[in-house]
């Protein structure tokens, strides 16, 4: 008994040392698999926003900023203040999702987002909107 257990304690290290172990995944063809809690990228249904801010300042980074944005159709005429987010100061909190009144903010289930400079990651509401619609600014 005490010699079967010396040889798998001798054993045992061989086989994890001769065991290929993968590091590097090849993004994106391999994406891990994410719990459906995982926070992701916002998602915006710009029509029941209200503009009223409360996002940008509940906000602990100051990451949400509040900008006119015209919507096409089928929201014409609706020129009014809408959150754009910089996902380079993002923490995912979701202060901004529980505080909003209307309702209107989400947590969507996208999580992958790439980009050559800082400007690439802040995301626009024509971006962030569930719904996609002709943006004139």
């Amino acid at each position: 008994m005490l010699k079967r257990k010396m040889i798998k304690n001798f054993t045992w290290p061989l086989k994890t040392a001769t065991r290929e172990i993968e590091v590097t995944r090849l993004y994106p063809e391999f994406m891990m698999n994410l719990p459906a809690a995982e926070r992701g990228i916002h998602e915006l249904d710009a029509t029941i926003c209200i503009g009223c801010g409360t996002c940008a300042r509940v906000c602990p980074n100051s990451c949400i900023e509040m900008v006119n944005f015209k919507f096409g159709s089928p929201l014409k005429n609706k020129k009014m203040q809408f959150p754009q987010i910089d996902y380079g100061r993002c923490m995912f909190c979701g202060l901004c999702v529980d505080e909003c009144p209307v309702e209107c903010l989400k947590m969507g289930q996208k999580v992958t987002m790439a980009g050559w400079t800082r400007e690439d990651i802040i995301k626009s509401p024509d971006f962030l909107a569930t719904k996609r619609f002709s943006a004139k600014e």
